[in-house]
């Protein structure tokens, strides 16, 4: 069982294979369940009290950049973050999420087409103007650009902002039409993840079985979708999950200590 921040994880050996399949990992084509779960778990991980105020930045690529750009998108996000260190003068982490939207307006009205999100943990300020002027350059596009720049001043509204944002479910509709985009890659990462100050990992192994049990018991009265019955391992985080942390720790450490 692994504990860190608000994200608790317990992992069952009870009906566990000697040997698991293998293989070649496929070709990503989109924002896949598992990696949302991921990014609301690091979400948890991360002590944003220690990580401070930190930006949210929302940039649209504009359609008249589209054609020059639909190849090497992930070269034009690395730009941009290359341009924000140098403009801050320092290395910052930096959680980002490509999405794909249908357009409202404009030329390529109702068609899909890329902006990011990325939280910059611990950048107190970052001025939209001056950033906007930095992306400029890099798409070598002198029309209107659409890039916004929001304060976070709290791990809670941190939460909301990845949740609402970065983390929401893509557009089933058009996972097809993504992929004929030749969008296939990351939809999501951490730039300089290093440079993340993340809550201590705490690690409690061998936990007896009773003992497991008990924290089954107080996970399935705090989710009830999770059945302590039919479900052996579970991966918990939300807001409530610290003061159930503190809980499930106890258990498990007085097994340990009482070696049942």
């Amino acid at each position: 069982m692994t504990i860190q921040g608000g994200h608790t994880k317990l992992t069952s050996h009870e009906n566990e294979y000697d040997e698991r399949p293998g293989g070649k990992r496929g070709k990503i084509s989109c924002f896949s369940d598992t990696s949302r779960l991921r990014l609301l778990q690091l979400t948890e991980e991360i002590n944003w009290r220690v990580m401070g105020k930190s930006v949210f930045v929302t940039m649209t690529l504009p359609d008249g950049a589209w054609h020059k750009w639909q190849p090497c998108l992930t070269d034009l996000r690395h730009r941009f973050f290359r341009a924000t260190e140098k403009h801050l003068c320092r290395k910052i982490p930096i959680v980002w999420r490509i999405e794909w939207v249908i357009r409202k307006s404009g030329r390529f009205q109702g068609q899909l087409r890329p902006h990011w999100h990325m939280m910059l943990p611990g950048v107190r300020w970052y001025d939209q103007v001056e950033a906007t002027e930095l992306l400029r350059p890099i798409l070598r596009y002198g029309g209107v650009i659409d890039l916004k720049v929001e304060a976070i001043n709290s791990k809670k509204q941190a939460a909301v902002y990845i949740a609402k944002y970065v983390a929401k479910k893509a557009h089933t509709s058009s996972l097809d039409y993504v992929a004929y985009l030749s969008t296939a890659g990351r939809h999501w990462g951490i730039h300089r993840k290093p440079l993340l100050v993340m809550h201590p990992k705490i690690e409690i192994q061998d936990i007896p079985l009773d003992h497991v049990n008990e924290i089954r018991k107080v996970m399935e009265e705090h989710r009830p979708s999770y059945s302590s019955v039919y479900d052996a391992g579970f991966s918990s985080f939300g807001p409530r999950q610290k003061h159930v942390n503190k809980i499930i720790k106890r258990i498990a450490l007085d097994g340990k200590r009482k070696g049942v």
